[in-house]
């Protein structure tokens, strides 16, 4: 008896022109896919082997040919809710944040200082990605693998982020 008068009641309301608000369910589903196109997702190119960050379902990290149609390859900012100087930076594809590990992993999206990143504008259009944690810079150590640490050859240390 109360469902039908509460259906009653709204469609007297929406005849003389009233509104109501949207359920919670869609008003949550409306912001939500409106902040969801506000995301700007970047590439990672690397100076020294000219390749992309990407990962992998199970938390690798490698570096691949960039190909701007891989999700694997897309990565946005994500900001901590304590730290203003370090973010977390997020996988597309996957929705995990990467992890300053050796090598470089990616897993759960928690606010920790393993997952926090900044990124340092050096020089024409070329950034560096420095850990939280260690302080250490993201960097390639061969054709593939993802480290981070001290700095051992500047060009592996450099990134051009493009917005994909």
């Amino acid at each position: 008896m109360y469902q039908r008068l509460t259906m009653i009641a709204i469609g007297t309301l929406a005849a003389v022109g009233i509104a109501l608000p949207a359920p919670a369910a869609v008003a949550a589903s409306a912001i939500d896919e409106a902040n969801a196109s506000a995301v700007i997702y970047w590439s990672f190119l690397n100076r020294g082997n000219g390749k992309c960050l990407s990962t992998y379902e199970s938390g690798e990290i490698r570096m691949v040919t960039c190909d701007t149609a891989a999700n694997a390859q897309e990565w946005h900012w994500v900001n901590s809710e304590w730290n203003t100087e370090f973010r977390l930076l997020k996988n597309k594809w996957t929705g995990k944040c990467l992890i300053s590990t050796n090598p470089v992993s990616s897993g759960t999206c928690e606010d920790w200082t393993s997952r926090h990143w900044k990124n340092t504008f050096t020089e024409n259009d070329i950034y560096t990605l420095r850990s939280s944690e260690t302080n250490g810079y993201l960097q390639t150590t061969d054709d593939t693998t993802v480290r981070q640490g001290a700095i051992r050859a500047i060009s592996d240390a450099q990134w051009f982020m493009r917005a994909r």
